[in-house]
Order: structure tokens, then C-alpha cells, then sequence
């Protein structure tokens, strides 16, 4: 019997990590165990919040466009572009001191 709930606690912490993995914009050669997903997830967390941060009246524009379903996907192929930009930026940033 703990055998079996371990096997479906198991299975559904996967799933969710499953589920969080296709959120969060990743490059093609990212191979994420869990931790890396976790830390990616910070990461995005912080560059979504950088973004709410810094957005101004000019932006309202956008955010009226991204209530169409086609809106959504260019607001989100944006996104995953400029996180993938600010991410590979913070790796080269790092990698210099």
C-alpha cells in the first residue's frame, strides 16, 4: 500500500514538474533536472517582475493586444525571446567577473 502512494506521489510530482517545464521558456539544449527547473522558474519569476516593474503607460497598448488568442502568442513568443535574451545575458555577465 506505501508502496503504491509513494509510486502516485511520485508520478504526480513529476506531472507537475512536466507542466512547469512547458511554462517556463527554455533553450533547445536545456536538459532540466528538477532543481535546474526550480531555479529557471526563479529566474523567469524575477525577469516577469523586472518586466511589471518597468512597464510604463506606453505598454498599456500591448497588454490590449494580448487579449486576442493570437495576442496571447506573440505576447508570449515575446516573452520566452526576452527571457532567453536576459537569461543568456546573465550567464555571459557572470561568466566574465
Amino acid at each position: 500500500m506505501a508502496n503504491v502512494r509513494e509510486r502516485q506521489r511520485t508520478q504526480s510530482l513529476n506531472e507537475a514538474f512536466a507542466s512547469l517545464r512547458q511554462i517556463i521558456p527554455s533553450l533547445p539544449s536545456d536538459k532540466l533536472s528538477k532543481i535546474q527547473t526550480l531555479q529557471l522558474a526563479t529566474q523567469y519569476i524575477e525577469f516577469l517582475y523586472q518586466i511589471l516593474s518597468n512597464s510604463d503607460s506606453s505598454s498599456n497598448s500591448e497588454v490590449t493586444d494580448a487579449n486576442t488568442e493570437h495576442g496571447k502568442y506573440l505576447a508570449q513568443d515575446k516573452l520566452s525571446y526576452a527571457f532567453s535574451v536576459w537569461r543568456m545575458e546573465g550567464e555571459f555577465t557572470n561568466g566574465q567577473t
